[in-house]
């Protein structure tokens, strides 16, 4: 049997579940909803230990820092060691690993999905991580120009022989730039250029080495208040993508203690997802506070810009798919989309209600 413990609490947004699976040895297909106050405390875990690395602070992981600012890791269960860069502006807060585990091994990642599936066609015999959900799969980079540029560009096509500016050839904004070009009919070695840009290529913008990058939110907020021209918004294409998800190694998913954690991370990530969508005063005072985004308009930018983040993160199957399409010559097509993807934690919180409650 598994007895499945069903808790309600009320934080913020209303009522929140938090689902306890136990599993004791019997079917799975056996199944009993017992209500948590027929339970002995006892029988409810301590917090359950994890290592997330979160690579950076963009607008995709925000749910994250206010999940800290808010408790969620500890409400959901959760003791959380966040190994996250400090602060993209200066009066940001930092959050500390632990004592002693700033070396910890983490045992999961925040990271794009696109990159990660590029990274394994890379290695194709190496082992790889598999998402398990995502608060990013739609592609949302702007477009911004040389000063001037955009009395020579009305419309994409005036794109075509232009240099484009990446922060990576094989990072989400590599995979824009390629899908522009699928887009459009061209070839994207031919009929664009494609250029490594350092960072968010602001630089090579300023020295005239590119005539437009892609960028994602904090570029873009900046670049625009700079006065550099945005051209335009990808975010119009409603085009799939591989970007920001919760990443894990599918042998460690095996193991049930370690499906927990994950499963409890994934609830932790759609109720700060909701409180960013539904208590803009938190995720502005976030960003102020933990950020150091202290100028409002750069704020407001930046907030709305996350009018995407999914209410119900799911892995990004499309944009795994689409990734393969676009990138055959570093032998994509060895892969399927079901090789780097487990939505299965997703359904059964989704299946559970908690999702929809988040919203009522």
């Amino acid at each position: 049997m598994r007895i499945q413990i069903v808790r309600s609490t009320a934080r913020g947004v209303g009522a929140a579940l938090l689902a306890l699976t136990l599993a004791i040895g019997c079917s799975d297909a056996d199944q009993t909803i017992v209500d948590a106050s027929e339970v002995p405390e006892a029988a409810v875990p301590e917090l359950l230990p994890i290592t997330l690395n979160a690579g950076n602070r963009s607008l995709t992981k925000l749910p994250l820092v206010i999940a800290w600012d808010q408790g969620l890791f500890e409400k959901h269960g959760l003791d959380m060691n966040l190994l996250i860069p400090g602060p993209d502006f200066e009066g940001g807060r930092e959050i500390s690993p632990k004592p002693g585990m700033e070396d910890a091994e983490p045992e999961a990642w925040f990271r794009g999905g696109t990159p990660m599936l590029l990274g394994a066609a890379r290695a194709p015999d190496e082992p790889h991580l598999i998402d398990v959900g995502s608060t990013d799969c739609t592609v949302r980079a702007s477009i911004i120009g040389r000063m001037g540029i955009e009395t020579e560009i009305s419309s994409l096509e005036d794109l075509r022989g232009k240099r484009i500016g990446v922060s990576s050839m094989t990072n989400t904004l590599g995979f824009q730039a390629r899908l522009l070009a699928q887009r459009m009919g061209w070839d994207y070695q031919a009929d664009i250029t494609l250029v490594d840009a350092e960072n968010d290529g602001l630089e090579e913008l300023a020295d005239g080495s590119v005539d437009v990058i892609l960028v994602n939110e904090i570029a873009y907020s900046t670049a625009k208040s700079a006065g550099y021209p945005v051209l335009f918004d990808t975010g119009d294409w409603n085009e799939a993508i591989g970007g920001n998800s919760v990443a894990v190694d599918p042998i460690w998913l095996q193991d049930p203690v370690n499906r927990e954690k994950a499963r409890r991370l994934m609830i932790v990530i759609a109720e700060a997802i909701s409180i960013f969508h539904q208590q803009p005063e938190v995720a502005r005072r976030v960003l102020r506070e933990w950020n150091g985004v202290q100028d409002d308009i750069l704020a407001q930018d930046i907030i709305a810009r996350g009018a995407w983040l999914p209410r119900k993160p799911y892995a990004c199957v499309d944009g795994l798919r689409k990734t393969i399409e676009l990138f055959p010559e570093l032998g994509t097509e060895r892969f399927t989309t079901e090789d780097f993807y487990d939505n299965s934690i997703m359904d059964e919180i989704d299946a559970s209600g908690f999702l929809d409650e988040l919203y009522l």
